[in-house]
C-alpha cells in the first residue's frame, strides 16, 4: 500500500510537472513568435523610408532646397538617411542575424513533429508537419480565428486523414502563414467537417512546397530555403 501510495504521489508530480511545462513551453513560444514579428514588420519598414530615400534622391526639387540651404549657411549639406538611422538599420541587421534563421526548431511529440505558425499574423498555434499532405489542415474550430469560416459557396472536398478516415472539408485560403522567418500569403487550406472532432492542424505541401525544404527528424528540425523564382 505506501509502495502504490508512492507511485500514485510521483505519477500525480510528473502529471503536473508535464503541464506546467507545456504552459512554460507555450508562454515561452508566444514571446519568441512576438519578438521575430517585430523583427519582421521593423524591416519592412526599414526598407519602405531606404526605397524612399533612393526614389527622392533625383527630385529636383530636393537638391534644389538642398543647395539652398547649403549655400545659405555656409556648409554643405547632402540629402540622406541621416546617421540615427543609418545606426538603427545596422542594429537592426545585429538582430536578425540572431533570431532570424534558415533552421526552424520543431517540437518532439511522439512520432510526430510540430512547428510554431502564426496565420494571418495572429497568435502562434502548434502544426504538425507532414510533407505528404497536400495543403494546410484547418479543424473547424479555428475556422473563425483564421477567418476561413466554410460556405455553401466554397468547393467541397474530400480528404483522407493520417488515421486513413475520410472526412469532408472546404477548400479556402488562409491570408499568410508564417514559420520562423518565412511567410507565403493566399496559402490553400481545407477546413475539415464538423465531424474530425479530433483533427488538430496540419501543415502541408500548400506552404511547405513553396521552399526548398529538408525535415531531420533526428535533428527535430525542419531547414527551409526559399525557391529561386
Amino acid at each position: 500500500n505506501a509502495l502504490d501510495g508512492k507511485v500514485e504521489l510521483l505519477t500525480s508530480q510528473r502529471t503536473k510537472a508535464e503541464e506546467e511545462g507545456r504552459k512554460l513551453r507555450a508562454a515561452l513560444n508566444e514571446a519568441r513568435e512576438a519578438y521575430l514579428q517585430f523583427a519582421l514588420d521593423m524591416r519592412k519598414q526599414a526598407d519602405a523610408i531606404t526605397a524612399e530615400y533612393a526614389s527622392k534622391a533625383n527630385d529636383q526639387a530636393i537638391k534644389d532646397e538642398v543647395a539652398a540651404r547649403s549655400a545659405a549657411d555656409g556648409r554643405e549639406y547632402a540629402f540622406g538617411p541621416s546617421p540615427a538611422f543609418q545606426a538603427a538599420v545596422r542594429k537592426l541587421d545585429s538582430l536578425e542575424d540572431a533570431v532570424l534563421s534558415e533552421t526552424i526548431e520543431l517540437e518532439r511529440d511522439g512520432k510526430v513533429l510540430r512547428a510554431s505558425v502564426c496565420v494571418n499574423e495572429g497568435k502562434p498555434h502548434s502544426m504538425l508537419v507532414d510533407s505528404g499532405a497536400s495543403t494546410v489542415l484547418v479543424p473547424l474550430r479555428l475556422a473563425e480565428e483564421f477567418d476561413v469560416v466554410p460556405t455553401d459557396y466554397d468547393q467541397k472536398v474530400t480528404c483522407v486523414l493520417a488515421n486513413g478516415s475520410e472526412v469532408q472539408g472546404t477548400a479556402k485560403k488562409l491570408r499568410s502563414v508564417r514559420v520562423g522567418k518565412f511567410t507565403v500569403e493566399n496559402v490553400e487550406c481545407v477546413v475539415l467537417g464538423a465531424e474530425a472532432t479530433e483533427a488538430e492542424l496540419l501543415l502541408g505541401m500548400s506552404f511547405l512546397g513553396k521552399f526548398e525544404f529538408k525535415l531531420d527528424p533526428d535533428a527535430g528540425t525542419l531547414q527551409m530555403s526559399r525557391i529561386e523564382q
